[in-house]
């Protein structure tokens, strides 16, 4: 079966539901969050995003959120050799990589800064639960960092710059994020709930010259979110 996708420019303001980043070559790797509209420190907070990969590539990066003074990554999610690694708070874990390359995945990460618990729960299941110790005084998400989704970066002389060898190779939608736990169960019955601190909305993103396209085969599409 044959799936045709429209692609056409968004109008200025409009939410991204129904539409998706398809970063699938050199000159279109990412999109950054606006500083306008930068995160604000979180104690708890549940981040989700759907990521499609088109090659099985061994390094890749779904989104990188960087710790305001640049020094590590405060939280971020993507594969390397083979694994899933999730960063928070300048440390790592790893799970093994059940992401197939062509299906869609709703990746969904919770932090309790005070049951100091993170979570990672794929397409509704597959849970796994670590009971985590922050080194030092690190335990909220920090303010105002920088957030891309596709790359992981660093910044060279005030610049963003990409990693070489981390882009996706793929597509993404629906990164949002809320200042509290969603259970997995709230998360599996209300896939298609917007964020409260984040909503998937372009006046978020710097697009840069990757438009966002229309795809009516996505699960949440425009007119379905809460």
């Amino acid at each position: 079966m044959c799936l045709s996708v429209a692609q056409k420019d968004l109008p200025r303001g409009g939410n991204l539901w129904g539409m998706k980043a398809v970063l699938r070559r050199s000159g279109c790797q990412y999109w950054a969050l606006k500083p306008d509209h930068s995160l604000p420190a979180l104690e708890e907070f549940s981040v989700c995003v759907n990521i499609q990969r088109s090659i099985n590539n061994s390094a890749w990066t779904a989104f990188t959120y960087l710790h305001p003074d640049q020094s590590r990554v405060d939280l971020g999610l993507g594969g390397r050799g083979g694994k899933l690694h999730i960063w928070l708070f300048g440390m790592n874990w790893t799970v093994p990589d059940t992401l197939t390359v062509g299906q869609w995945y709703s990746v969904c990460i919770t932090w309790s800064c005070s049951l100091k618990q993170l979570q990672l729960l794929i397409s509704g299941r597959d849970a796994v639960v670590a009971n985590i110790q922050p080194v030092g005084m690190a335990c909220r998400l920090a303010a105002g960092g920088s957030l891309t989704l596709g790359v992981a970066h660093y910044f060279v002389e005030g610049k963003l710059t990409v990693e070489s060898g981390t882009n996706l190779q793929g597509d993404i939608t629906l990164f949002r994020v809320w200042g509290e736990i969603r259970s997995p169960e709230l998360q599996s019955s209300h896939t298609c709930t917007d964020g409260k601190v984040l909503r998937w909305h372009e006046r978020a993103w710097d697009t840069y010259t990757c438009p966002a396209v229309t795809d009516d085969t996505l699960v949440c599409g425009k007119g379905t979110h809460t």
